[in-house]
């Protein structure tokens, strides 16, 4: 596949990704889009009707460039044992004592 077909379907097909967490309160779920909605957008893309979402500028960028390392970089910074620790903190807090 061409670099500018994968490009036209990934935009066409991933406009608002759909996560695994349900909805907040107030925020209605996403329906997921059909095969003719996705070749719909595709067309559309392709012919130049509708354009593509533009890039992130400036503070938006930014923080997002952060947000992607900074889980990593943490990671990185722990020893194993404060890990473990974090683990066993957060599994204690989903499951709560199980003994």
């Amino acid at each position: 596949m061409s670099q500018l077909a994968k490009r036209i379907v990934d935009e066409a097909t991933s406009e608002k990704p759909i996560t695994s967490q349900p909805p907040q309160k107030n925020q209605p779920a996403m329906p997921k889009k059909d095969f003719t909605q996705i070749a719909f957008r595709i067309a559309q893309i392709a012919t130049g009707e509708a354009e593509s979402e533009p890039e992130l500028e400036g503070k938006k960028a930014d923080s997002r460039k952060g947000g992607l390392k900074g889980g990593k970089a943490r990671a990185d910074k722990l020893t194993p044992e404060q890990r473990s620790e974090i683990a066993k903190a957060a599994a204690q807090k989903r499951w709560g004592n199980t003994n």
